[in-house]
């Protein structure tokens, strides 16, 4: 509890069981922050708090109960104003666990949004095919979209430092330019690769590191690219409707870190390859059993843990050695649409329009805001996250309607 006394602000903690009450005497304010966890947990003693204050954990900057008292004046929230929660938390850690702005920006193409990467202005470069309007590659920002020229239609894209990208078109793996002040793409190499990449996923390595270019293409085989030579790292035998269902929609490739990465294979197994080694990992057990009745969709927290999303809004964290661990308490109740990194954590969409993000304490944020609308991840990643802190869901579609670009900006209210 938070108690300014004559002009001072002294912080207590305490472990409360049973009944309390609370009495301000004249002249003093006291503040109250009730949390599921015990002092221990959260990592606090009881008594008087001189030095842990503000905290590195999460957990603080969300009470299910603050009550404050003083000068003949009560008021009761499950929300802290942003003084409390620097008081109690490292002023910006909690950031992404505060309120969004829902833009929606309609991109009047119809037809599927195949890829979204970020552009050099903070726009989204999209690809889209079929509808009323011409396939190709838009650029979307808060306003509007532009028609961007000369590349026509990748269903994969990756990258994006100074503009220049990696794509998957109809069978050549290409490197390409966007100018976005005369809305051209030019094309700088084109590699012909193995068959099947029409439909690949990419990843590639961060502008810091030892370029490497992660594929997986529509059979299911995990191909690295170095700038020179392919290298084809796992090949594996999928049935023919795992081809086109679960690897061409759900077989997203999530580059780990150097020579690492991951993907889905058909609806019920991940497959990871680390530094020569490999392995395939059955994920789907039955919900009785506590496992994934179908698995969806793949991504990452910001600290590089893998996480898979299944069909009912189930969330699950991998490692290389261990059983995937169920992350408890998941907000979502349908199909699990993009997941990205976000801080330490991540961000997860459904197909009922809801948004969960797991913060940095180890929990999901306890606000769950609706979007009105539908995210269903695509295979070549359709969702990214900007440096500025906004998502962007290219694949966006109001109820019983066409994909549209969606932008969240988060507020640090």
């Amino acid at each position: 509890m938070d108690v300014t006394r004559d002009g001072t602000r002294v912080v207590h903690a305490a472990n409360l069981e049973g009944g309390w009450s609370i009495r301000a005497s004249e002249g003093s304010q006291i503040d109250v922050f009730g949390y599921r966890q015990t002092l221990v947990e959260l990592g606090l003693s009881e008594g008087e708090i001189t030095s842990d204050l503000p905290a590195e954990d999460c957990r603080l900057a969300f009470p299910t109960l603050a009550l404050s008292v003083g000068d003949g004046t009560r008021w009761l929230s499950t929300t802290l104003s942003r003084e409390f929660r620097d008081r109690l938390v490292a002023p910006g850690l909690c950031r992404f666990c505060t309120g969004l702005e829902p833009r929606l920006v309609r991109m009047a193409s119809g037809g599927r949004i195949w890829a979204a990467a970020q552009l050099s202005s903070g726009a989204a470069l999209v690809a889209h095919t079929g509808g009323s309007g011409s396939s190709g590659l838009l650029r979307v920002d808060h306003d509007g979209t532009e028609e961007v020229e000369g590349c026509g239609v990748p269903y994969a894209i990756s990258g994006g430092q100074d503009n220049r990208f990696w794509m998957v078109q109809w069978g050549p793996l290409v490197r390409v330019r966007i100018e976005e002040s005369t809305l051209t793409c030019v094309v700088e190499t084109s590699t012909q690769a193995a068959a099947g990449l029409r439909f690949g996923s990419l990843a590639t390595s961060e502008p810091d590191e030892s370029f490497e270019l992660f594929i997986v293409d529509q059979a299911g085989t995990l191909h690295r690219f170095d700038g020179e030579v392919f290298e084809t790292l796992m090949a594996l035998e999928l049935h023919p409707s795992q081809r086109e269902e679960g690897v061409t929609k759900r077989g997203r490739v999530v580059r780990l870190g150097p020579r690492e990465a991951i993907f889905l294979v058909g609806w019920d197994q991940v497959a990871w390859w680390r530094d020569g080694e490999s392995r395939v990992q059955r994920l789907a057990l039955t919900p009785e059993a506590g496992g994934l009745e179908h698995v969806v969709a793949i991504g990452m927290t910001g600290s590089k843990t893998p996480i898979v999303g299944g069909s009912a809004g189930e969330l699950f964290a991998l490692s290389w050695d261990q059983s995937p661990v169920p992350l408890e308490g998941s907000p979502l109740s349908n199909e699990v649409g993009a997941i990205l990194p976000w801080g330490r954590g991540f961000l997860a969409s459904d197909a009922n329009g809801h948004v969960a993000r797991f913060h940095d304490g180890g929990e999901f944020c306890p606000n769950l805001p609706p979007i009105f609308g539908s995210t269903r991840g695509r295979a070549g990643g359709a969702a990214f996250v900007t440096s500025d802190f906004e998502v962007f869901f290219g694949d966006f579609s109001e109820p019983e309607g066409e994909p549209h670009g969606m932008w969240l900006t988060f507020r640090d209210d």
